[in-house]
């Protein structure tokens, strides 16, 4: 069963959240900082729900940013109301990377309960890369970094789109790349499709071919050349191996050695924390 820290003071809100909950999952309130800390170190949460009041506290943001670096795959949602007031804060700590927002008043509570039980395996996929490579890229790659990200699928992601949606020439973004030492980008858009691809095999058996599309390739054939051509490995290697272990080889061929060794390391440590989570899907 699902593990969720709620972090709701407001009594509507949380008032709606268990409502949309019941015993659908395992619904835990926390009232601050100190006791999420505590409860997340306890039993790490598959979910942490966070309201307007919280997420303006800075002590607040901290510790659950601090809970999903030890954990990259957590769904963050933020439970507000439609006004102007929650959409400022929400604005303001948009950098906690919530997954989705959940709208007291404005939705219904299975609504909710749907949006909040079933995140896709592809969202928390792309999630688990957003939090990995973000942290450590540079200010200005991140925006590259998301193009890639967000891509749809639709056809294969190529440097002219990629340079265009960033309105500037191939050549200028290649010499930026390679003034500000990072991978061509070529290697970029390479390394994070793996990435992309590679989180989702730590799903529960998806199908690679259905990965390969979903990611714009004809055929699992297609990516798994990528894979061998880019990385050197294969799908089934990456699957027995785990995301942890091909990230690490990912930031070192795309960014600086010191930025990939910090990330490397911090993954190091939170490798057997992950590996004991219970899986949630």
């Amino acid at each position: 069963m699902l593990r969720i820290i709620a972090m709701v003071g407001d009594v509507e809100s949380s008032t709606h959240l268990r409502a949309a909950v019941g015993r659908s999952a395992h619904l835990r309130f926390v009232r601050d900082a100190d006791e999420f800390i505590e409860r997340a170190r306890a039993e790490p949460p598959d979910s942490i729900v966070v309201g307007t009041d919280e997420a303006a506290q800075a002590d607040v943001r901290f510790a659950v940013r601090r809970s999903v670096e030890r954990f990259p795959t957590t769904a963050l949602f933020a439970i507000c109301h439609l006004v102007p007031s929650d959409m400022r804060v929400l604005h303001q700590a948009h950098y906690l990377d919530a997954v989705d927002l959940l709208f007291v008043r404005v939705e219904s509570t299975e609504m909710t309960r749907d949006r909040l039980l079933r995140v896709e395996p592809r969202q928390r996929a792309d999630m688990l890369v957003r939090r990995i490579v973000c942290p450590i890229a540079p200010d200005w790659l991140e925006p590259h970094i998301e193009w890639c990200l967000t891509h749809d699928g639709s056809g294969r992601p190529g440097v002219s789109s990629l340079s265009r949606s960033m309105r500037m020439r191939r050549e200028t973004l290649a010499r930026l790349c390679k003034a500000r030492g990072v991978c061509t980008p070529l290697q970029l858009i390479s390394w994070m499709t793996l990435l992309r691809a590679a989180a989702r095999l730590t799903m529960p058996r998806p199908s690679f071919p259905a990965i390969a599309h979903e990611l714009g390739f004809p055929s699992g054939d297609s990516l798994t050349r990528l894979f061998a051509r880019c990385a050197r490995t294969t799908p089934t290697h990456v699957r027995e191996t785990g995301f942890d272990s091909f990230a690490e080889r990912a930031l070192r061929a795309m960014l600086s050695p010191r930025q990939a060794r910090r990330q490397c390391s911090r993954s190091a440590r939170s490798k057997s924390e992950r590996g004991n989570r219970i899986s949630v899907r």
